[in-house]
């Protein structure tokens, strides 16, 4: 579990390691917490044994473990921040004010200085997080889910500017990514998102994920009230 690059089926070992929660696993969950081989012919999978590196260092260590070992950049440094509220959202007896409280300098620098970075990094935690039966479980989903107001304003920001946005990866998908910042918003978007999402209803690959979020969102709202 500690030696060479990911396959199809090194999460699915990972997650029995996370489960079982023995304290042996840990060098195990720490390598894969540091490791990202970028580029990787399982990239999806590589992505996968990292996020779920970190979530098995939360059961066992008071802080995170060294991130991304090798990668020193503004996407790396997105990328480790990320890590670090994953940490944090996983870590046990932690209160929500304690959990807030350590995230908050993180999602500052990712909605300020790393906002270009930032992007990037959900859409390859919402490919990583294809094979979970729900998405609330995974990684993706415990992020969102935890800070959707900010998770909001990343996702504004890839609308907004998608030609800005960097990547980790040496060959982003840009179009894909714009569908997957889309897709995202069904959850934690809000009134706020359809000024953005209206921009792109004429265009020819993407109008019809933009009217589809834009239905989605208005509905959700308005089971809201």
């Amino acid at each position: 579990m500690r030696e060479g690059d990911a396959t199809l089926f090194t999460d699915v070992f990972l997650k029995e390691l996370i489960r079982d929660k023995h304290p042996d696993a840990l060098p195990a969950l720490k390598h894969w917490a540091s490791h990202l081989k970028v580029p990787h012919p399982f990239w999806r999978d590589a992505v996968s044994c990292h996020l779920l590196g970190i979530e098995g260092c939360a059961a066992h260590l008071p802080t995170p473990p060294p991130l991304l070992n090798g990668h020193q950049n503004t996407d790396a440094d997105a990328w480790r921040c990320y890590g670090h509220i994953l940490f944090w959202l996983n870590r046990p007896a932690l209160t929500p004010d304690e959990r807030d409280t350590r995230c908050a300098l993180l999602w500052e620098q990712l909605t300020g200085p790393l906002l270009d970075a930032a992007v990037d990094p959900l859409h390859q935690f919402q490919h990583a997080a294809m094979g979970t039966p729900n998405i609330r479980t995974s990684a993706l989903g415990h992020i969102i889910d935890a800070f959707p107001v900010q998770a909001r304003t990343v996702l504004h920001h890839g609308l907004h500017a998608p030609h800005q946005l960097t990547s980790l990866f040496l060959h982003p998908r840009p179009d894909d990514r714009t569908t997957t910042v889309m897709r995202l918003l069904t959850r934690v978007g809000n009134h706020s998102s359809l000024p953005l999402l209206a921009a792109y209803r004429n265009h020819p690959t993407r109008g019809s994920t933009a009217a589809d979020t834009i239905r989605h969102i208005n509905n959700r709202t308005i089971t809201e009230f």
